[in-house]
């Protein structure tokens, strides 16, 4: 059996009793019991718990609110059998709770312990307890809850996560295993790009494995970087590493620091064995790991000062920071959104310039200088530059065609060669790679436009990359377009509608609409991007009862093959309306899009894991259950094969797990009416359904949040019945030689079935369960192959990926439906530019 923690704040907020998951009642009561977990055990003065929860501005009736806040606690740990209670004292409060009930709190005492572990000397064991250490985070702390201070004290913790992330990285050093984490380092330096300490031992990675260029480029970018941005140079750690490899010191150590050996809590004060220093937090700047943290710290504090003065009534405003700033230590897919109170939305573009500090601040330059100099590096405040001279060709581009190309646009443009060409191209699915001529660093529509011309003067191909979850075939040449930049969100409460731009993740949508009682039509994972999910149909938690998130879609912004920006709506260039909802990628790239949110604020949902040898009876009785469950129930059931991994909860390694995943709008007591069948299968693992915010939807299927490689194939089901039941279960059951690590049945119907208000080319909706696999690289495909008897002969676009999967477009869509996309593919991308991925062809 798991531990299961009465109390998990690394993500959204969940606390448990003998009884279940207790519902917690509103942001206020999350914010104070969040700032009473972090310092467990000790008096939280009243004056700070109201300034976490009102901000500067607390009502007259604050302190009684509190009181409130407090006692609807106390009877709700009570009446759920919560191990903690709440004392009062004189001037404040106090949570009493076994540290070991509290994730963060466990987090620290064992990366305390790893790294006395890790003085003994570099072990497989160390290494997997920091990973272990590591998998408790499910996401930010305070995860969509809009409170300054407590995103100021939390930003310390994740500063934490992030040195354990290092320390981890150093072992693997020391170990050898430079290659194994190479594509991890990659992606952390390329999020992190003022983390000294993971880009030397990117640095030492490449140098190992042979890559001794780029690992001198990458030098030479981060010290531009700093130079530019922050008007430093690096640390002496980079500068050595770099001598050391100039001088062909091949055998020598490169070690970029000792484990444990910087960053907060790793000196005085902390515990040597028992667990965590307990410091106290300020409201000031977080605690920093080097002079960049403290240099971030004063740069926020400055635009926070800017901010005031703009505003021009010296009230806060909150600023939604990127490269700098207090979010600059937060890994970017969980830097939490903060909105303006006169414009909701996320990106620099919405901060006020400040010269020098503020995003895109850069020297005017002559039209000469344009046209020597290349934008290297982020696209925030001082952009990197070098000269035409040291850039590396595109193999299909001349030296003026790319200079010209970089002169047009905002972003950075790589080719092979550069440092930042990997960094840029890192995505979560690891299972392919792409190797395109020209990377372009899109931050404006204008960039996605220079780039699209520039393909069609070269007859290249396109691309284009958000998060990289859906990979196909790897991009063999021509150009990548990466969007991640593009990341603004703007939630319109009085419409129920959000804009997103191309780059956007739906963890930013979610804490964003939750603020208005409303929530997206997102899919399992809260770190895909909104666009491609949705041009792809998109699947989710509230399907049965809302259809498909591409049922809702209202406007797209889009770049056709000619490089026209056009605007799409149903009424206007309705043809491409119809196609780009549901047909994915194949018709241009998206740089906006505007959807309708739904009334959701909280869920009676969750999953209950059961034990391998109940996946036959569980399946039995979800197959008769689905028959006649409400819209507003929607569910799944994975069959989980997962390796022995420290950073997989040890109840489900290396064996077969049922895992049962529900979403139900309806109240909480009519859902745990509705799963008392399926809870009386047997005694479960672990059963962690029951009232939660909207904002901890992820918690349902608990999908992976670093990259690895996969296969992803899938299949629509037009029944299960009991054969299909059996024939599953001799594939993937408890006495199959089955190895797939998941195999998941997705109940369809309800919305998922009727026709979109707009018509679109979403396929499947005649189906009854999709039936999806994720395998291990190199896996065959014999489930599906297996449950072909029961199938439509359709798949659905969104499961696929892998190398394998890259002409199977064509089996999304009824003939129908295919012949009108190949018919607008013919039209508007009669060169077939677009033609990397999951892509439509023009024959059909």
């Amino acid at each position: 059996m798991v531990q299961q923690f009465s109390f998990r704040i690394l993500g959204p907020l969940i606390a448990h009793g003998t009884g279940g998951q207790i519902k917690l009642s509103g942001d206020r009561q999350r914010i104070l019991l969040t700032m009473l977990l972090i310092d467990a055990n000790r008096i939280i003065e009243a004056d700070r718990l109201l300034r976490a929860i009102w901000d500067d501005a607390p009502p007259a009736t604050a302190r009684s609110q509190l009181r409130i806040c407090v006692s609807s606690l106390r009877r709700q740990f009570t009446e759920g059998g919560v191990a903690a209670t709440i004392e009062t004292h004189k001037s404040g409060y106090e949570i009493k709770v076994a540290e070991s009930e509290v994730d963060l709190h466990a987090f620290l005492s064992l990366v305390a312990r790893a790294r006395a572990a890790a003085d003994a000397g570099p072990s497989e064991e160390t290494v997997r307890a920091f990973q272990h250490a590591l998998g408790l985070w499910r996401g930010p702390i305070g995860a969509g809850l809009d409170s300054a201070l407590l995103e100021t004290v939390a930003l310390k913790f994740h500063e934490d996560r992030y040195a354990a992330l290092e320390d981890r990285f150093e072992l693997e050093l020391q170990l050898g295993r430079h290659r194994r984490i190479l594509g991890e380092l990659t992606h952390h330096v390329a999020e992190n790009p003022f983390r000294e300490t993971l880009a030397a031992q990117l640095m030492i990675a490449l140098f190992r494995s042979g890559r001794t260029a780029e690992a001198l480029s990458l030098y030479r970018q981060t010290r531009r970087r700093f130079s530019d941005e922050l008007g430093i140079e690096p640390g002496e750690r980079l500068r050595t590493i770099e001598q050391r490899i100039l001088g062909g010191e091949v055998d020598c150590d490169l070690s970029s620091r000792p484990v444990g050996g910087a960053g907060p809590g790793h000196g005085a004060g902390q515990r040597p064995e028992g667990g965590p220093a307990r410091q106290p937090h300020g409201a000031g700047a977080p605690a920093a790991q080097d002079r960049i943290a403290s240099l971030e710290a004063e740069i926020a504090v400055l635009r926070e000062a800017y901010t005031r003065l703009a505003d021009g009534t010296g009230g806060r405003r909150p600023l939604p920071f990127a490269a700098s700033g207090r979010h600059a230590l937060v890994p970017a897919p969980w830097r939490p959104v903060r909105l303006s109170p006169s414009v909701e939305g996320e990106g620099a573009g919405h901060l006020p310039r400040l010269r020098g500090v503020g995003p895109g601040a850069r020297p005017q330059q002559t039209p000469d200088q344009r046209r020597t100099r290349v934008t290297r590096g982020s696209s925030g405040p001082g952009r990197k530059e070098r000269t035409m001279a040291e850039q590396p060709q595109a193999p299909a581009a001349s030296r003026e065609t790319l200079d010209r190309l970089i002169t047009q646009v905002r972003g950075e443009v790589f080719t092979p060669g550069d440092a930042e060409y990997e960094a840029e191209l890192s995505g979560f699915n690891l299972i392919a790679r792409h190797r395109p001529d020209v990377v372009v660093q899109a931050v404006t529509e204008a960039d996605v436009q220079a780039a699209v011309r520039f393909a069609a003067a070269l007859d290249l191909p396109v691309g284009v990359q958000a998060t990289g979850h859906g990979i196909a075939a790897p991009a063999d040449g021509g150009v990548l377009i990466s969007t991640r930049r593009m990341n603004a969100v703007r939630v319109d409460a009085r419409n129920r509608t959000a804009r997103v731009e191309a780059g956007a993740r739906w963890h930013q949508v979610i804490a964003a609409a939750a603020k208005h009682g409303l929530a997206p039509l997102n899919g399992s994972s809260h770190l895909v991007g909104v666009v491609g999910y949705t041009l792809g149909g998109g699947l989710g938690p509230l399907g049965r009862q809302y259809g498909y998130a591409a049922d809702h879609v209202v406007r797209i912004r889009l770049v056709t093959a000619d490089g026209a920006l056009r605007d799409v709506t149903a009424e206007r260039h309705g043809d491409l309306f119809w196609g780009l909802r549901g047909g994915k990628g194949s018709l241009g790239v998206v740089t906006a899009m505007e959807f309708g949110l739904m009334p959701v604020s909280r869920l009676y949902g969750g999953g209950i894991y059961f034990p391998g040898d109940l996946s036959g009876p569980l399946l039995r009785t979800w197959r008769r259950w689905t028959a006649d469950v409400p819209e507003a129930m929607t569910s799944s059931v994975a069959l989980l094969r997962l390796p022995d991994l420290p950073a997989i909860p040890a109840f489900l390694r290396d064996r077969l797990v049922a895992h049962l995943r529900v979403a139900y709008t309806g109240s909480d007591a009519e859902g745990e009416k509705l799963l008392r069948p399926l809870r009386a299968v047997g005694p479960a693992l672990l059963d962690a359904v029951g009232p939660m915010p909207y904002t901890a939807v992820a918690d349902i299927h608990r999908d992976p949040t670093e990259p690895l490689p996969y296969h992803e194939r899938n299949m629509v089901l037009r029944e299960l019945d009991e054969s299909a039941v059996a024939g599953l279960l001799a594939l993937a059951g408890p006495d199959s030689e089955g190895n797939d690590l998941v195999v998941e049945l997705r109940h369809l119907g309800g919305a998922l079935s009727r026709p979109a208000a707009v018509p679109n080319a979403v396929g499947s909706r005649d189906g009854a369960f999709t039936l999806s696999t994720l395998s291990s690289p190199g896996s065959p495909d014999l489930v599906l192959r297996g449950m072909a008897p029961w199938g439509t002969g359709l798949r659905y676009l969104n499961f696929l990926a892998g190398p394998d999967t890259a002409d199977a477009a064509r089996e999304c869509f009824p003939e129908a439906t295919r012949a009108r996309l190949a018919a607008l593919k013919s039209a508007y991308d009669p060169r077939d530019m677009f033609r990397l991925g999951h892509a439509i062809r023009r024959d059909g």
